[in-house]
This record gives structure tokens, C-alpha cells and sequence, in this order.
């Protein structure tokens, strides 16, 4: 081709380009352009790479004092909740001694725990829809508060005493609970039912016979966290004592001049190690 003449793209420079590029190099440069040409080849950046994650399982310690849920068989549940449905519907109002809601049902045992009042009707079955709740967490304070209930309220060394209420019992309900209480009780939805004293003691009596031959386990002493019942009733007063003691004043001359002791005594052992 003359020198100077305009230069001819044709089909053949085009593939001699290609090849060019497609050949291997060496160096810096040309690893940094394979791993661009593995890039937009395969759609994966090496980046990528660097950032997946697989799932693994780690030990850790776990808290002795997580407060379990009580499990009923599901016919068991299924037997407790078709009565209890049956006693809301008698009336066409919610009958006395229920209390609905899970805030309302919180307020109502937090007030009992911090009075601890003998009179008055006391709270004795608590159902709770834990299988239709999402997200669970809403009720993951309610064992912990039955137990504190029934550890303030009616505590167990102390049970001879006709002056203490019943313990409290608590009663997880099969899935699909919420809506058949909600519509017992002419509510859009329904996720616990505090029952107590003052329902009318021909309801209540037959809601106990039903309760107490199926959550035997509970029977006679309601729902229990055996860590908090052997707990005292009364903590100590924290003791605190004083040391008399003495403490630098310019503490970071003072660290110095001990780290440059340190350093001296060091050098002056081992020259004595030299000499021997």
C-alpha cells in the first residue's frame, strides 16, 4: 500500500482484528482482560464470586431460662375449642369474666401481678391462637407472664391457703381458632381469650371439667416456670464497698516512666546473665 494513501477496512483486516484480540497475551494487562472477556462471556463478575454465601450452622450458648409454649395433641385442642366456642355462642353478648385481646389480656395480668389483690375475680384459663398469630413474636411474652402471674399470685409452697387464687392456666388452641373465636364473639379477630371467676359458675364449671381432663398437666398447678418459682420473693440490696487506694495523677507520665523501668530492669538482667 503507498504511504499515504487512505487504508481499506475489508473482511479480512476485521477477522485479523478479532484474532488479535482472542489471542493469549502476557502480563498484567492481559489478565485483566481475560477475566473481562470471562465477564461478558459468562455474565458472572468475579466480584461475585467474593460475595457468596453458603448456610452453616454454628453452636452458640443458649439462654437456660427460654420460657416454652405447652403443647396439646390437635383432637385434644380440637375437643377444648368446640366447647369453648359453644359457651360463647349461648349469649348473643360476650358473657361476663372474658377479657379479649391480647393488650387487653397483658393490661389485665400485669395489674394482677403488680397488686397481687385477693378479692375480685381471678383470672383461670387463658386460650391463645398461637398457631394462626403472624408474626409469632406478638405472643412470645405471654408464657413469661402467666408464669409470673401464677409465681406472684398463687405460688405453689403456698397453696394450702384458701385465701390464694386458682392458678392460672394456659391453653394453646389449635390453627384456625382465631376465626371461630372471632366469630363467637362478633369481633374481626381474636388471638387470646383470658377467661376468670366471674363467668357464671354453671359456663365455668363446665369450661373446668372439660379443661382439667385434658391439660392435666397444668390441673393443679396451672402453668409454672420452675427457675422463677424457686427464685426468692425478695431480692437483697446490692452491698457495695470501698477500697482506699492511691492512683497516679498524671497517669500517662506515670505509664511511661513504669514502661522505661520495665525496659531497664529487662537490659540489666540480661547483662547479669552475660557476665555469668
Amino acid at each position: 500500500m503507498r504511504r499515504g494513501a487512505a487504508q481499506v477496512h475489508t473482511h479480512e483486516h476485521t477477522q485479523r482484528y478479532r484474532a488479535k484480540l482472542g489471542r493469549n497475551g502476557h502480563g498484567k494487562d492481559a489478565r485483566i482482560m481475560g477475566a473481562a472477556l470471562e465477564e461478558a462471556r459468562h455474565g458472572t463478575a468475579a466480584t461475585d464470586k467474593a460475595t457468596e454465601r453458603k448456610h452453616v450452622f454454628r453452636p452458640i450458648l443458649a439462654s437456660p431460662f427460654a420460657v416454652h409454649w405447652p403443647r396439646l395433641p390437635k383432637a385434644d385442642g380440637d375437643v377444648l375449642l368446640h366447647t369453648l366456642v359453644e359457651i360463647l355462642v349461648e349469649r348473643e353478648d360476650a358473657p361476663a369474666g372474658t377479657t379479649a385481646g391480647i393488650n387487653a389480656v397483658t393490661r389485665t395480668l400485669e395489674a394482677r401481678i403488680t397488686s397481687r389483690a385477693a378479692a375480685g375475680p381471678h383470672p383461670r384459663f387463658l386460650f391463645v391462637c398461637e398457631a394462626d398469630m403472624d408474626p409469632a413474636t406478638l405472643l412470645a411474652h405471654i408464657p413469661m407472664l402467666v408464669g409470673s402471674y401464677n409465681a406472684a399470685c398463687a405460688p405453689v409452697h403456698e397453696r394450702a391457703s384458701p385465701a390464694l387464687p386458682l392458678p392460672l392456666m394456659l391453653v394453646p388452641l389449635p390453627r384456625g381458632a382465631a376465626l371461630m373465636l372471632a366469630t363467637a364473639l362478633r369481633v374481626r379477630r381474636l388471638a387470646a381469650l383470658l377467661i376468670d371467676t366471674a363467668l357464671p359458675p354453671p359456663l365455668l364449671a363446665r369450661l373446668e371439667a372439660r379443661a382439667l381432663d385434658i391439660v392435666r398437666a397444668q390441673s393443679t398447678t396451672g402453668f409454672r416456670i420452675p427457675w422463677l418459682e424457686a427464685a426468692p420473693h425478695k431480692l437483697a440490696a446490692p452491698r457495695i464497698k470501698h477500697l482506699a487506694t492511691s492512683a497516679p495523677v498524671h497517669f500517662a507520665q506515670a505509664k511511661a516512666a513504669k514502661k522505661a523501668s520495665r525496659k531497664a530492669n529487662k537490659a540489666r538482667r540480661a547483662a547479669a546473665r552475660c557476665i555469668e
